[in-house]
């Protein structure tokens, strides 16, 4: 071989060599930083390989990256669900950027336990004073806002979800729930419909068909209701609030035979359905019947008192059958529920704007339980015992 040839090898070989020792340095170097360490800390978490996780932390630390240690071992600990011990540690981070990633740590544990909401507040509106396009923050805050009871202010973080996270469906669930609860089907119609073509689970997309199909029927939207009620799997045969809105929506598009005959096999089955008897006892009225319609009325009126519908029914079905003091006792009735849910309604929004005030909540607690809500008199309840505790 020529003397030419073996300098070339020789300079191939060293170029070779120089080449993987720069590749060696360069993994070296990316190595002993702290991001790299860091994520390689997290990954493990996610993997729950804790004894990776500390060993991350202590590098971290041995290499003077404080900020990052201290913020990779209380992710550990919130993990192995160590709260307090996460806190001291986020409380040595000094750094904005590290701060940062603490709050959204906690804030989102402190969301996901349900447990001091007024501090995961506090910790997520400082990550989005930061970051205004945060996804963790504004889910956290639509739920902290929405558990409160605060639904404007959760609806402007729902809103800013679904933009951040165009395949999540849960935002616009939510927005629907919010307008459901709010009296207000027809703003609540879009946003149900729009969560059915995003991502949602089995279990939430039926709630979400169900809910709808509620609302489709309150807006005389039949026909809709009535496609969507058959796409409910075995529950539209097996609960009765489904089974009567079917009936109602067969009867809208003029299918009165087929609208009778389920209700009557539905009422055999749940003979104390109050939905099915109030829908009998409307199919009943609007047939000329007041005299069958009147004691159905009554027999729902004796379990819910303030079941407005009813009361309604009740008063013309006596108009109708010439009990006049009878009939004007049920308008005195009738005025004094709707008088009742004005000051909820009223309650209601006040606490939406004080989502703190444990009072207010009481408050609306009672009211609920005089209206003959025990179910939202506990939600609100649990709402005022997520106030902040007073400062020393």
């Amino acid at each position: 071989m020529g003397k030419r040839w073996r300098r070339f090898l020789w300079l191939l070989v060293a170029g070779l060599v120089l080449g993987l020792t720069g590749l060696g340095a360069a993994r070296w170097y990316r190595a002993r930083q702290p991001e790299y360490m860091l994520r390689r800390g997290q990954e493990a978490l996610r993997q729950a390989d804790y004894n990776t996780a500390r060993a991350m932390a202590g590098r971290l630390e041995s290499a003077g990256y404080m900020d990052q240690a201290h913020l990779l071992q209380a992710a550990i600990n919130l993990d192995l669900e160590f709260p307090n011990e996460a806190v001291v540690a986020f409380n040595q981070i000094v750094a904005t950027e590290p701060r940062v990633e603490a709050a959204i740590l906690y804030g989102e544990w402190l969301v996901r336990h349900r447990t001091q909401p007024a501090e995961a507040e506090r910790l997520l509106r400082f990550v989005l004073s930061e970051r205004p396009d945060d996804l963790v923050a504004h889910r956290g805050l639509a739920a902290i806002y929405y558990d409160q009871g605060a639904w404007m202010l959760a609806l402007l973080h729902l809103l800013r979800w679904a933009e951040l996270d165009p395949h999540d469906g849960r935002a616009f669930r939510f927005m629907g729930l919010i307008y459901k609860d709010m009296d207000q089907p027809a703003s609540a119609i879009p946003c149900y419909r729009e969560a059915l073509l995003r991502e949602l689970t089995p279990a939430v997309t039926q709630e979400v068909r169900e809910e709808l199909a509620e609302c489709l029927t309150t807006q005389s939207l039949y026909a809709e209701a009535l496609d969507l009620l058959q796409s409910c799997g075995p529950r539209a045969e097996q609960v009765p609030q489904l089974l009567a809105f079917r009936s109602e929506c067969l009867a809208g598009v003029s299918r009165d035979t087929e609208a009778e005959v389920l209700l009557d096999q539905s009422l055999r089955r749940f003979p104390h359905s109050t939905e099915l008897l109030r829908l009998r006892g409307k199919f009943l009225a609007t047939a000329g019947k007041p005299e069958e319609a009147a004691p159905l009325f009554e027999r729902i009126l004796r379990q819910d008192p303030h079941d407005v519908t009813s009361r309604y029914q009740l008063a013309q079905a006596y108009e109708r059958l010439q009990r006049t003091e009878e009939a004007a006792e049920q308008r005195r009735l009738l005025e004094q529920t709707r008088q009742g849910m004005l000051a909820l309604t009223n309650l209601i929004q006040e606490v939406g704007e004080k989502p703190w005030d444990t009072t207010l909540q009481q408050r609306l607690a009672e009211k609920c339980n005089e209206m003959g809500r025990p179910d939202l008199a506990r939600r609100w309840l649990r709402a005022a015992t997520n106030a902040p505790v007073p400062g020393p």
